[in-house]
């Protein structure tokens, strides 16, 4: 749960945390241009060939005053925008403010950002430009000063006079290319400030708005309305009827026709497309697997993709819209919202239980009964008689089909549904609360009251219902993953599924508060109040930081170790495997990638935290006199995973032995390197280890290696057959290399026995087994040939003395004691 909820506070201020870190603009960097150079003459022998190259310079650039579709195209576009938001302000104008509803507010909130939105884009793209011409403003007044000391110089040196006529010429030339640009630049910095002004219009517009939502909350809990049975109900509010529908249908409309305007048709139409054909491969894919009923992943997909594939598509491609396109009018929301809910209830009870068409049901009622609302509000007074009424079928239809109904229904039901359970007594509180308040005259807490209870029903419906669609095309991916048998996702694919499921689970925590925020009018408040807070900055010394900076540091670095992470898999798993290239380049070149990334991000992160990088001279310079005490090591141990990783003494995979160390190598990393030893245990070695010390690669060119079998036979055995069964015993044994091909020596005449030695060559995993399998061929061959192997003999020499010698000893063995036996012992055999 708790990485849940930090997940979640990073999806939510993503988009406020890139805020922290101001970047410098084009301009900027151009007008330092002439600081970083100084003009220079050309000299005398290049004149010609700069003249030539600076005049095809001019030639292109001149090429960028030419008639812009696109600025002609935003200079009547801007004019046209400025009439409409004149008209519409004043349209605006002619409302009393005091009468306006939370729907009339919160749509007219929605236009204005909307209008924001485009014109901010086309400021962006003005701005742009005149940076860049900006740019060649600085360059054309650089290069004049170039050709005017060029000119100087050629006076003085006598140059011929139909050179300087054309140095002369040129610089005449930049002058009228400049002053062009002057001009374009001028004509794009009157557009800028048109727009500027149109911005602070709509912004202004937002604020008032803004401020009359605000009041609407602060009076929330204030009756300003009389009590419902003494309010005067006059015919001409609601009669006549037509002019207030047609007054309805073209407010509504044109907020529609407005966001239309906004909509980029053919990319929405090339997405749609691309979704659609998305959705029927998957399908067209999973249905040729050999699954059955049986198989837990197959029936959630039937009941989904099988069974409903247009409802559940429609759904999808409705939840993407609604996503993406933030500044939708409400009448619009309000449509897709009950599309949706009539998608759900085709393929919802198939997956959760026939208890969840009822929930449906009710919500879709609900959602219908407060979407007529925004008609009513055309009617004066009358409008409250309806909310009276929808609240009182919101009671009716809670207590009699939830509250009463699901105490009728069994224990083990679904999760939603027992979610259900819950919610229904929450929001029969909530709809009596909105019922009381309209009767008593508490409007703005009876709207508020009344939609909160109604959108939770269809928010939570949507949600799971998109997260149910979603979490069946992860599984039918998977399936279909697997049964393609992908080398770079070999067991892999269930730590996919897992993972997969668990960011939808997040993004459906993260939209469900998102939309209840907004469901609840709090959304906009509490992002400013965060905005506020994420940008605010700490000084430590010359540094600033920022909430937000640092939210966008680990982000960016989680991002970054993320992508290296995968990067290696596709790169050492997928690409390079099927390429010829000598052992360890794969590694070298999936390494160089991955630091390279890292390092990237790492520079972005701390940009994005606010850290100026200029000023890091200072901390390299404490970094080396902490490499020259304490970080020795580590820096030798870092340069060392470097030399291992580009001159490749060492491997992924190779058998290794350093110092008592045998094992094979895991893992190369920065500072250290993993070593499974036979026994079983990892094996941490320092980098520098490996480089300074003796090592022994025993798989560093090929996988080879030599074994030594000594035997020993009798005195009296024919060498030459012994020789020969010896090679024969090796030559049939199937982990014997052929080439280079075993061989049999004699190797001496020993004390008891004559020693041979048997050389074969084996891959190197199968050293110790066939040795063994070797050794007991060569001792069954050996019985079958009646051919002994000797054991070590011991030779023991005993000398008798005389009588009376031993018995004088005897007597005197106190004083000059005397061993009687001496014996030679010799230990021949077969060498260990």
């Amino acid at each position: 749960m708790k990485k849940i909820i930090l997940l979640f506070f990073l999806f939510l201020f993503i988009s406020n945390a890139w805020h922290t870190q101001e970047f410098s603009s084009g301009s900027s960097s151009a007008d330092t241009l002439s600081e970083h150079r100084k003009p220079a003459p050309v000299r005398v022998v290049d004149i010609n060939f700069e003249l030539e190259r600076a005049r095809k310079k001019l030639v292109k650039i001149v090429y960028e005053l030419e008639p812009d579709e696109q600025i002609s195209n935003l200079d009547s576009l801007i004019v046209e925008q400025q009439t409409f938001l004149m008209n519409e302000l004043d349209e605006l104008k002619q409302f009393n403010p005091n009468n306006l509803s939370k729907y009339f507010l919160e749509n007219t909130y929605r236009a204005w950002n909307g209008y924001e939105s485009d014109l901010v884009k086309w400021k962006t793209f003005i701005n742009n430009r005149i940076a860049h011409i900006q740019n060649h403003i600085n360059e054309m007044e650089f290069n004049k000063r170039v050709w005017e000391l060029t000119m100087e110089e050629a006076a003085s040196a006598d140059t011929p006079a139909e050179l300087q006529a054309h140095i002369t010429e040129l610089i005449r030339e930049i002058k009228d290319v400049k002053m062009n640009f002057l001009s374009f630049r001028q004509k794009l910095i009157l557009m800028e400030d048109d727009i500027t002004e149109l911005i602070s219009i709509t912004d202004d517009v937002q604020e008032e708005v803004s401020q009359l939502q605000q009041h609407l909350r602060d009076n929330l809990f204030k009756a300003d309305k009389p009590v419902l049975w003494k309010v005067k109900f006059n015919s001409s509010e609601i009669i006549p009827v037509t002019p207030r529908i047609r007054k309805a249908w073209h407010e509504n409309a044109k907020t529609v026709t407005n966001f239309s305007k906004e909509v980029r048709y053919y990319y929405l139409l090339l997405a749609l497309v691309l979704v659609i054909l998305l959705y029927f491969f998957i399908i067209n894919r999973f249905r040729k697997l050999d699954l059955t009923d049986s198989d837990p992943h197959f029936v959630v997909v039937k009941r989904i993709f099988f069974d409903h594939p247009y409802s559940s598509l429609t759904f999808f491609i409705i939840v993407l819209f609604i996503i993406l396109f933030v500044n939708m009018p409400l009448i619009l929301i309000g449509i897709l919202g009950t599309v949706l809910l009539f998608c759900s209830l085709f393929f919802l009870p198939h997956v959760v239980g026939l208890q969840a068409k009822r929930i449906i049901n009710i919500a879709l009622v609900l959602y219908i009964l407060n979407l007529f609302e925004i008609l009513f509000w055309y009617f004066g007074n009358y409008a409250r008689i309806y909310v009276t009424a929808e609240s009182i079928v919101a009671l009716f239809l809670i207590y009699k089909y939830g509250i009463a109904g699901f105490k009728k229904w069994k224990k083990d039901v679904h999760s939603f549904v027992k979610l259900f359970r819950v919610l229904s007594t929450v929001l029969f509180l909530l709809f009596s609360i909105a019922f009381l308040s309209s009767l008593f005259g508490f409007m703005n807490l009876a709207v508020l009251t009344l939609k909160i209870g109604v959108k939770t029903v269809a928010i939570v419906v949507i949600i799971f219902s998109a997260y149910i669609i979603l979490r069946t095309i992860i599984l039918a991916v998977v399936e279909i993953g697997r049964s393609n048998d992908y080398r770079l996702m070999t067991n892999r694919w269930d730590k996919l599924e897992k993972r997969s499921i668990q960011l939808l689970k997040i993004l459906a925590v993260f939209f469900l508060i998102k939309f209840m925020f907004q469901t609840m009018e709090i959304y906009r408040p509490v992002m400013n109040w965060l905005r506020s807070f994420l940008e605010h900055e700490w000084e430590i010394g010359t540094l600033q930081i920022s909430i937000g900076g640092v939210l966008s540091l680990i982000l960016i670095l989680a991002i970054t170790f993320g992508i290296s992470s995968f990067i290696k898999i596709i790169i050492e798993d997928e690409i390079l495997v099927h390429t010829k290239l000598p052992k360890g380049v794969p590694a070298a070149i999936s390494v160089t990638i991955r630091y390279f990334i890292i390092t990237l991000g790492v520079l972005m992160a701390l940009g994005a935290a606010g850290i100026d990088l200029g000023k890091f001279g200072l901390l390299a310079g404490a970094l080396g006199v902490g490499i020259g005490f304490g970080l020795q090591n580590i820096v030798n141990n870092f340069i060392s995973g470097l030399i291992l990783v580009y001159e490749r003494p060492v491997n992924v995979g190779d058998t290794i032995e350093v110092e008592n160390l045998m094992g094979t190598v895991n893992r190369i990393g920065i500072r250290s390197s993993n070593v499974r030893t036979y026994d079983g245990a990892e094996v941490v070695v320092p980098n520098g280890n490996l480089i300074s010390n003796q090592l022994i690669n025993w798989t560093l060119s090929d996988n080879k290696r030599r074994v030594e079998l000594k035997v020993g036979t009798a005195y009296g055995t024919d060498p030459n057959v012994v020789l020969e069964l010896l090679k024969k015993v090796a030559m049939n044994h199937e982990d014997v290399l052929k080439t280079p091909e075993p061989r049999a020596l004699f190797e001496e005449f020993g004390d008891s026995s004559l020693n041979f030695r048997l050389l074969f060559w084996v891959p190197f995993e199968m050293g110790i087994g066939a040795k063994s399998d070797i050794a007991i061929g060569v001792y069954n061959i050996f019985e079958e040939n009646n051919i002994e192997i000797p054991f070590p003999q011991v030779d023991l020499h005993v000398k008798k003395e005389d009588e009376n010698q031993v018995k004088g000893s005897d007597a005197t063995s106190d004083k000059t004691p005397s061993d009687p036996i001496e014996a030679s012992e010799s230990e021949t055999g077969p060498d260990k």
